[in-house]
């Protein structure tokens, strides 16, 4: 399991060019987020942001040349959303912290996916970027929320 994470962090940092393509291919930040979704919570969650924070890093880059890199990420976190939306329950059952703000989470992932952040004061690329992350922090949540609902991932 750590070799197949050092290899899927490599690739992540130094992807290899396509022959004769001056683009990289954009990265699957959901299979790098389902990668580590087993790892113990103390690194999970570190490995979690990271995946957003790469792919948001080459992304960026890509679309300077004029890439649709970050339009895809987009696309993958909202297909996600739209797979494991449907098998999420309102409300999990149990004592404690989550349970009582599982429902709140959902919700708030929700309006995160289902609207529009406002980021209109911000310039094109900074628009871009504070859409990135409010929903790359929706997609981390989403897979902490599966997790705690006993939910497989689709």
């Amino acid at each position: 399991m750590r070799f197949f994470i050092c290899i899927l962090l490599f690739l992540f940092t130094s992807p290899i060019q396509l022959l004769g393509d001056d683009h990289y291919p954009s990265p699957d930040l959901i299979g790098c987020l389902k990668s580590v979704d087993s790892l113990d919570d103390r690194y999970r969650n570190w490995m979690q942001i990271n995946c957003v924070g790469v792919a948001g890093d080459i992304c960026s880059k890509e679309d300077m040349q004029g890439g649709t890199c970050t339009l895809e990420l987009f696309e993958s976190m909202n297909n996600f959303f739209s797979e494991l939306q449907p098998l999420l329950p309102m409300k999990i059952e149990g004592k404690g912290f989550v349970p009582k703000s599982y429902d709140r989470a959902l919700k708030r992932v929700t309006v995160s996916f289902e609207n529009t952040v406002d980021c209109s004061n911000e310039t094109e690329v900074g628009n871009a970027t504070c859409d990135f992350t409010t929903l790359g922090s929706a997609t981390i949540d989403l897979f902490n929320l599966a997790k705690y609902a006993n939910i497989s991932l689709p």
